[in-house]
């Protein structure tokens, strides 16, 4: 009986360790589409013997490796400021993770804590981390209950002690970003369960490639190297995809903020692909898998202008550099925000869509100071 398509499930867990396995459970499944898996990428030698007779001489491998390419969609965590389920893939693809807080105060009266912070934003029923507190009954987790006022906001602290200040020095989570690295690149590892049979594959680093395509689920393509390992039959786990969130859909009411040199024009489409160089790297005494580079660049297509409005062909000329800003999502705890803050752009050129001329635009992420051209965050 044929292993089935359908009874595909991924697992990624980041590595303490190069190459050493984590042993991923189902709580670090993925929920990915476009899955493509080639657990044995062999680069082969070719004998070339000297012989009185036709006939193709034999190959010998001289390294192993493996490959495996998805895509994930586009969402937040669920809860404003937590990382998404994705984050670790991310991570191996060379960045790094930070989770943002901003300063609050908090008054408690009969086990219900009210938190002040100007213009918070958060609304009933959506949940909100608070750490910081000296009363740990007031950190955690927690549903917010009422917000009387725009500043202000309560949820219910069983067992925290009356106080019209609470100690220490309380903080609300607000976002999650990752930022671009050059050292110290951590790797992940994937266990790719086909229908009863495993493959492991250790010492994982990868690309992504943002896109976003207007009446599209934007996703990120992922596109990572591993080291091989022998497949064996083992039953695969049971995945968890609670930390996914439900998409949205790229269109006016839920991709916002798009800007490109300080010009919010109407928007087709945007990629940006990091195009991090990863390369196998085979030595005697050692194999691993290594990120050499990153070249970040890509395109968007806007509906053309007047020059009055923007004239990006002059922009192109001068080789100027502005800033690039899209957030897909409005929801807390579902919204992304892609940023580029130093892009220069190549040749504009007009394509056609439904009969209006648009400018298709090549762009590339530079770096100011260093690991700074492109920021993800989540909010």
């Amino acid at each position: 009986m044929g292993l089935k398509s359908n009874k595909r499930i991924l697992l990624a867990k980041l590595e303490d360790t190069y190459g050493v396995d984590p042993t991923p459970t189902g709580s670090d499944a993925m929920l990915v589409g476009n899955l493509e898996v080639n657990p044995l990428a062999a680069e082969l030698v070719r004998r070339n013997p000297i012989r009185p007779y036709f006939g193709i001489s034999d190959t010998l491998i001289a390294q192993s490796s493996g490959a495996i390419a998805f895509e994930i969609e586009l969402a937040g965590a669920g809860i404003r400021g937590n990382a998404p389920a994705w984050a670790p893939l991310l991570k191996a693809c060379g960045f790094a993770q930070t989770l943002n807080t901003v300063s609050i105060a908090i008054a408690v009266a009969t086990e219900v804590a009210t938190v002040t912070k100007a213009t918070h934003g958060r609304l009933v029923g959506e949940s909100v981390v608070i750490s910081g507190c000296t009363d740990t009954a007031l950190n955690g987790t927690f549903v917010i209950a009422t917000v009387p006022t725009a500043n202000t906001f309560t949820y219910a602290a069983a067992g925290a002690s009356d106080d019209v200040s609470a100690d220490g020095t309380p903080v609300m989570r607000d976002t999650c970003s990752f930022a671009p690295i050059s050292s110290s690149l951590p790797s992940i590892a994937f266990y790719y369960n086909l229908d009863g049979v495993l493959h492991k594959m250790l010492g994982a680093r990868g690309s992504v490639e943002f896109t976003i395509n207007v009446k599209n689920i934007p996703v990120m393509k992922f596109t990572f190297v591993s080291l091989y390992s022998a497949p064996i039959d083992a039953a695969a786990a049971t995945p968890d995809f609670t930390g996914f969130q439900q998409p949205k859909v790229a269109n006016t009411s839920n991709t916002t903020a798009f800007s490109i040199f300080s010009y919010s024009g109407l928007l087709e489409q945007v990629n940006l692909n990091m195009a991090v160089g990863v390369e196998f790297r085979a030595l005697i005494g050692e194999e691993s898998v290594i990120i050499s580079d990153r070249q970040p660049s890509g395109n968007m297509v806007i509906e053309a202008t007047t020059v009055a409005q923007k004239d990006f062909f002059s922009l192109a000329r001068a080789g100027t550099k502005g800033a690039l800003t899209i957030t897909h999502g409005t929801a807390n705890g579902n919204k992304v925000t892609l940023a580029a803050p130093q892009v220069s752009i190549g040749n504009p050129s007009y394509q056609d869509s439904q009969g209006t001329q648009m400018l298709n635009i090549p762009i590339s992420a530079t770096p100011s100071s260093g690991n700074d051209e492109v920021v993800i965050t989540a909010a």
